[in-house]
């Protein structure tokens, strides 16, 4: 059985193995008029560049969040990262690269260069006995929290006063 595939987001294949779900299901995938799909791929693309500022450029690794600096009781649009991440944060970076190339916000040598850094990293702190939690004599668990300018275990949370970081 034969399905027409159509964009859904933009034009060029489907990405992500959803031909074969489309496919399988029988389900025509919705094609969006231009004015939506823009609409969509800007939003797609603010998405992309908060999840980019995120990321140190030196481990590939991202912060768990951004906090934004207060002046005045209001907020700027001056940001720090907050210097922690965890495993789940990682595969979401990692992730967003993968969305971020398929969508055409930055050109496959960008992709592979932040999936390089990272996997690096990660392959460098699998050398750290610290990064894991010790279960059953074997090396165990990855541990949660990491400091993702370096790369090595969190050892102190992050201190930060009213959205300025302690200096």
């Amino acid at each position: 059985m034969a399905v027409e595939m159509g964009p859904v987001y933009r034009q060029g294949p489907i990405p992500f193995g959803l031909r074969e779900v489309f496919v399988e299901t029988g389900v025509k995938p919705e094609i969006l008029s231009p004015e939506i799909r823009n609409e969509y791929l800007r939003y797609a693309e603010s998405t992309w560049n908060s999840i980019s500022a995120m990321n140190y450029l030196e481990t590939g690794l991202p912060a768990d969040h951004l906090h934004y600096y207060t002046e005045d009781g209001g907020t700027t649009e001056e940001t720090c990262k907050i210097d922690k991440t965890n495993p789940t944060n990682i595969g979401f970076s990692l992730a967003c690269v993968g969305a971020a190339l398929d969508m055409g916000f930055i050109p496959p040598s960008e992709a592979h260069q932040r999936i390089d850094r990272t996997l690096t990293t990660i392959e460098s702190m699998m050398e750290d006995p610290e990064v894991f939690i010790p279960t059953n004599g074997e090396k165990g668990l990855f541990v949660n929290w990491i400091q993702p300018s370096t790369g090595r275990v969190l050892s102190q949370w992050p201190d930060i006063e009213i959205g300025r970081p302690h200096v």
